[in-house]
């Protein structure tokens, strides 16, 4: 771990690409005060020390399945009546 500063301006960038991953640096660097080529600098000063690690998307399901099927396998310790009442129960 390095002793990485972070100032206002470091925290403002990663509030803004936590929202929006996908927005430019044109635009990041207007929605923090800076000039395009300083805000890219600390961008990629935030990803080589890790701070940022990655980006996704997140993908809404519904869109892509009606149902999405999920098998499970449970295992009893002993195969009574008590314990399978007990597990349907839950």
């Amino acid at each position: 771990m390095t002793n990485l500063k972070i100032d206002k301006i470091d925290l403002k960038i990663l509030e803004t690409l936590q929202r929006n991953g996908r927005i430019t640096n044109q635009h990041l660097a207007e929605k923090v005060c800076l000039s395009p080529s300083s805000c890219l600098q600390r961008v990629r000063r935030l990803e080589n020390e890790q701070v940022i690690r990655s980006y996704h998307a997140r993908i809404d399901l519904s869109h892509i399945a009606r149902h999405i099927m999920c098998i499970d396998t449970v295992s009893l310790k002993n195969h009574i009546q008590n314990e399978f009442k007990a597990f349907e129960n839950r």
